[in-house]
């Protein structure tokens, strides 16, 4: 949280020289390969989530660039947009990359593309049907049930699950989190080489629900197989059914004993945990991620 402040001190204080008449530059610097303050864990993290670690020729010669420039105030990383963009806009999308075009790095001329065996699975499977007109027990039946067999495998090794998933059950619900979902869509596209972006995947919600949408891709040719589909509506979901509110307000609140803190340590968290401090005669438990007791301390020895 102290960090944080401090470098957004130095950027208003970059623009407040700028404003005098004075020569500034602050540099929002991504994370540095071979060392820096990112550790190796974090790093994998940013990683996963396309911010890669800048090298440090690379970082120089940004930083003689942006010194020869006008320029106050500047960000520069290492960033694979389209991992990052899909990450990003995970959950729908968002004004500030809406400008921003990118291009999967699966993006191959389809004669040049091995077909994976899932693919093959299915087609043998459309293959071996001889009344593709037929609504049960047909080729897109069979694909549908091959599908959520390859699903369930799938989604099993992403959460590292030690056996397969129930395909009712929502991913969510079973532990998946936003670079999880991405890491999943990424190996749908490239296995069975189909346009999948991650709000559709987001709104699928459970194995059965995505095998139907992926065979709407993989089979347009077939006659419609109805699965039932109900799309998840998140606008929907963020707001809170009448039925979980009070009747009515408690006019008598009893006094807090105990306050379980999340996040202390973060920028936000931190004036939170001292604003309870001041307030209130609670015991405030924070709940901080650290190797031991003393280390969790030092994060925030208040």
């Amino acid at each position: 949280a102290h960090y944080a402040a401090a470098n957004h001190f130095l950027d208003v204080l970059a623009h407040y020289r700028q404003g005098l008449g004075l020569p500034a530059l602050s540099v929002n610097w991504g994370p540095w390969a071979g060392g820096g303050m990112a550790l190796e864990e974090f790093q994998t993290l940013l990683t996963r989530m396309g911010v890669k670690g800048l090298q440090a020729e690379y970082a120089i010669a940004a930083l003689e660039y942006l010194l020869k420039s006008d320029c106050v105030q500047a960000t520069v990383a290492n960033v694979d947009w389209a991992v990052f963009k899909d990450i990003y806009e995970a959950r729908g999308k968002r004004s500030l990359l809406e400008l921003l075009e990118v291009h999967s790095r699966e993006a191959v001329a389809p004669q040049t593309v091995q077909k994976s065996e899932i693919l093959l699975r299915l087609e043998a499977a459309g293959s071996d049907s001889t009344d593709k007109t037929l609504p049960f027990g047909n080729a897109k039946s069979d694909r549908h049930s091959i599908l959520i067999s390859y699903l369930q495998d799938e989604v099993a090794k992403v959460l590292r699950l030690s056996q397969l998933p129930d395909p009712q059950q929502g991913l969510f619900d079973m532990g998946m989190d936003s670079l999880m979902a991405v890491e999943l869509v990424n190996l749908l596209r490239s296995q069975l080489q189909v346009e999948l972006p991650v709000m559709e995947f987001m709104q699928a919600s459970n194995i059965t629900m995505l095998a139907a949408l992926l065979l709407k891709q993989l089979t347009p040719d077939v006659s419609t197989f109805d699965f039932t589909v109900n799309v998840l509506n998140l606008n929907d979901e963020a707001v809170l059914d009448e039925s979980i509110y009070p009747d009515a307000a408690n006019a008598h609140p009893t006094e807090l004993a105990s306050i379980f803190l999340t996040g202390a340590t973060g920028f936000l968290g931190a004036f939170l945990l001292h604003e309870l401090l001041e307030q209130t005669e609670a015991n405030i438990y924070c709940l901080v991620r650290a190797a031991d007791a003393g280390l969790g301390m030092m994060e925030n020895p208040k």
